[in-house]
């Protein structure tokens, strides 16, 4: 049973994630990315109450969910990939960011792309006062399957050359970020 806890508990659970990764962004490389950390902060933190006291519509409250899935893993990969290219590759000002955000671009394309090739079809049936929705099959398993055949393929050469365990997490990241994008995405546009 959803209850108004647990409404809350998601809501909220979403600006804290976004705090904890802006905070641990903050302890890599202070000075280049306070500003967008704090800015986003504040901007999820204005979403969670728009979307937990100021709106009624489930819609919001799907919205930050969806967002929740997508973003989490390429947030901790961006932090990541910041604390290698910052911090061990003793990168400057413009390039750590720039490298960094790369997970962030590839999940945003991909999602863009999902988007873009979504079903027009609706999963929900209206009922009299019930909705029941109907979960499509997965019509994308060859696309999930060559993502994954391509995205692994470059695994070894990134162990073999870096020859660091940082690097194959941030690798693992990307890929799982790129997974939840191909399996999530499609059924959430619909």
């Amino acid at each position: 049973m959803f209850t108004t806890e647990r409404f809350f508990a998601r809501v909220w659970a979403f600006w804290f994630l976004t705090l904890m990764i802006s905070v641990l962004t903050l302890g890599v490389a202070p000075k280049i990315v306070f500003v967008p950390m704090a800015v986003a902060s504040f901007v999820t933190f204005c979403w969670c109450v728009k979307c937990a006291y100021r709106s009624e519509r489930f819609a919001d409250f799907a919205s930050l969910r969806l967002c929740f899935s997508l973003t989490s893993v390429p947030l901790f990969a961006f932090v990541l990939s910041m604390a290698i290219t910052y911090k061990q590759a003793k990168m400057g000002g413009v390039a750590a960011p720039a490298i960094s955000a790369v997970p962030l671009i590839l999940t945003a394309l991909a999602f863009a792309l999902a988007y873009g090739h979504r079903s027009k079809a609706s999963s929900f049936l209206l009922r009299g006062e019930r909705v029941e929705v109907f979960e499509p099959e997965q019509a994308n398993s060859w696309v999930v399957g060559g993502l994954g055949a391509g995205l692994s393929s470059l695994l070894y050469p990134t162990i073999k050359n870096y020859n660091s365990s940082m690097a194959v997490v941030l690798c693992v990241m990307v890929f799982i970020s790129l997974y939840m994008v191909s399996t999530i995405a499609p059924i959430s546009l619909r």
